[in-house]
């Protein structure tokens, strides 16, 4: 989405004319993706969490509510959505990888440890990221080698 603010009003648009059931899910989804994209935090979690009244097991509305709730600092929850888009079977890297991110703020690096060191080698390589907060963690932590 390059241009979330017109994208937003767009889905106001479409809101106003009475989409189905099916349809409402994606929009609320999509206007938490813009409204997260803008900077919107509490918007974009209000409209994650409309989404998931109507669907509640579509692990990418979780894994977007997670993140709308990392970044507005609401650490427990996160975790707490992350997990349940996992347990759904969304994409387990980049679940991982921002569940694992979400315990580096919180201060909790041997579950961010755990978590980081379940992404399979492969994936983690190509990810510098993943590498630096790996090795954080094992030092935060005290497992470091």
């Amino acid at each position: 989405m390059e241009r979330p603010k017109e994208a937003l009003d767009y889905f106001y648009k479409a809101e106003g004319l009475r989409p189905t059931w099916d349809d409402r899910a994606r929009l609320f989804n999509n206007m938490g993706v813009a409204s997260f994209m803008m900077g919107n935090d509490p918007e974009s979690i209000r409209n994650f969490l409309k989404a998931l009244s109507i669907t509640q097991d579509d692990p990418a509305i979780l894994r977007n509510l997670g993140n709308a709730y990392a970044r507005a600092g609401r650490y427990h929850e996160a975790v707490s959505k992350y997990k349940e888009a996992l347990e759904l079977g969304d994409d387990p890297v980049s679940t991982k990888k921002m569940l694992g991110k979400t315990y580096m703020r919180k201060g909790d690096y041997v579950n961010a440890l755990k978590v980081l060191e379940e992404i399979p080698p492969a994936s983690r390589k190509n990810d510098s990221e993943i590498v630096e907060w790996i090795r954080e963690a094992r030092i935060k932590s005290g497992f470091s080698h």
